[in-house]
């Protein structure tokens, strides 16, 4: 009985962990990895270093996540820790079919932890990442970003008003 009871909380404790919304890709992790080992661990995938919105950026074109080929993979960063991944897909025709696949596939996954629903827009939120995912005309986006680093950098900009 008491294999059973044991048995029983680790089933319970590794269905608990696994349900958390994803953190890590390509081996890297949101909140933890730098951008010089993002850009280290990517550079086999032609990443390249961008500034956007006044924070370096690592961008790497034409890669695959998910089961699906993406323009670009989008990493980051806030006082140097990965904050974020975005996926963008542009100009796809499928782009439509493509969500619709995408949010059949992690909506089963995530739905206790859904903000938002709506046609063209889901969003995830647990309590470290929030994962939106988009579609906009011909184009697909899904974003995980680490909650606590991407606060910390929205109160920071706001106080340069």
């Amino acid at each position: 009985m008491k294999k059973v009871v044991i048995l029983t909380v680790l089933v319970c404790l590794s269905l608990n962990i696994s349900a958390q919304i994803q953190r890590t890709f390509f081996g890297l992790e949101l909140g933890k990895s730098t951008s010089e080992q993002v850009f280290e661990s990517l550079k086999d995938k032609d990443a390249f270093y961008e500034t956007l919105n006044g924070e370096k950026s690592i961008i790497v074109k034409n890669t695959r996540f998910g089961g699906y080929e993406w323009d670009y993979a989008i990493f980051s960063f806030y006082n140097n820790l990965l904050t974020s991944v975005l996926f963008e897909d542009f100009n796809n025709p499928n782009s439509g079919d493509r969500y619709d696949k995408i949010i059949y596939t992690i909506y089963p996954k995530y739905r206790e932890y859904i903000k938002k629903f709506t046609p063209d827009t889901q969003s995830y939120k647990d309590d470290r990442t929030i994962l939106i995912i988009n579609k906009e005309k011909d184009n697909v986006s899904m974003m995980y970003s680490d909650i606590e680093l991407y606060d910390e950098q929205s109160v920071n900009e706001r106080n340069e008003f």
